[in-house]
């Protein structure tokens, strides 16, 4: 798998620089899979999220294509549920391709949105007293203990 990743990153490298979001998103349709054989299976689900978002509706997906995608959603399904596939789905979708060449190589991330929505939860539970570090810029953060 580690040789096939670094295939995938060199691939990616090469259609991001050509700016092509097609070649991009052929790129983590791939790894999507290759993800689904770690157990990865909302990282899977955010490649696919961001690819149907760059394809659509200019460059279709090939119909044998689709099949593998196809599969690639079935497997996500049934591991992790059909709530968890649409928020990570739509999580991918929102992504830029900066973030998503991050995701899809494993390189540390900020992972703002999910920040906010803990804050806010631990906020509305009245937690207050929790939310020290959680905020950018703070030194937990600057650490790296709020990445991923």
């Amino acid at each position: 798998l580690e040789e096939a990743r670094v295939i995938f990153k060199e691939q990616a490298a090469e259609f991001q620089a050509q700016s092509s979001g097609v070649g991009l998103a052929f790129t983590f349709e791939g790894m999507a899979a290759m993800y689904l054989c770690t157990g990865k299976y909302e990282q899977a689900a955010r490649l696919i999220g961001w690819a149907d978002g760059a394809r659509k509706p200019s460059y279709p997906r090939p119909q044998v294509e689709q099949a593998d995608v196809d599969r690639s959603i079935s497997a996500c399904l049934l591991k992790i549920g059909e709530e968890r596939f649409s928020d990570a789905y739509d999580e991918g979708q929102a992504m830029p391709v900066e973030q998503v060449m991050a995701l899809a190589f494993e390189e540390k991330v900020r992972a703002y949105g999910k920040l906010v929505i803990g804050l806010t939860k631990r906020l509305k539970a009245g937690l207050e007293e929790d939310a020290p570090g959680i905020l950018p810029g703070s030194d937990q953060q600057k650490d790296g203990n709020h990445e991923r």
